[in-house]
């Protein structure tokens, strides 16, 4: 993942996001979601363009790591589209939010509402499209599917 500062932003989303980061391995610096295989692999570029992440999560983790976001700062928003309006959204009856990393990259959070009960795990490369990811994953990462939508 492109970064201006990988282990700024490795320390970023172990704070906020709680993933695990035990510094670098060779040029990158790697967070891990806990209880997975599943490695974010940040390395230092001078440009790039913003990427756009979803994590589902459960109901606790969108109280914790929503309130991470708000004890550190982060402007956040309802919508990938309206971030900074300072509302969680309530998609398919449950929470979400979006908030920006320091490399400007567009995170989101949700314990329901990315597209419904489904799992998805997808890369991505542009603002324009996303990854939805589940935390924790264990089980579902079996049943995920990977291509274009």
């Amino acid at each position: 993942m492109p970064a201006r500062d990988k282990e700024a932003s490795a320390r970023f989303y172990q704070r906020i996001l709680g993933f695990l980061y035990h510094g670098p391995l060779g040029h990158f610096a790697p967070v891990r979601i806990p209880s997975q295989a599943l490695t974010l692999d940040f390395d230092n570029r001078e440009s790039f363009e913003p990427q756009r992440y979803a994590f589902k999560v459960g109901e606790t983790e969108v109280e914790e790591i929503f309130g991470r976001v708000k004890a550190e700062g982060l402007a956040y928003g309802s919508e990938p589209w309206t971030r900074d309006n300072l509302k969680l959204n309530h998609w398919n009856g449950g929470r979400g939010v979006y908030f920006r990393d320091p490399n400007g990259h567009l995170r989101g959070i949700a314990d329901q509402g990315l597209h419904g009960r489904a799992v998805h795990r997808r890369l991505v490369c542009s603002e324009r499209s996303a990854v939805f990811l589940t935390l924790p994953l264990a089980e579902e990462i079996g049943k995920t599917s990977m291509g274009a939508r």
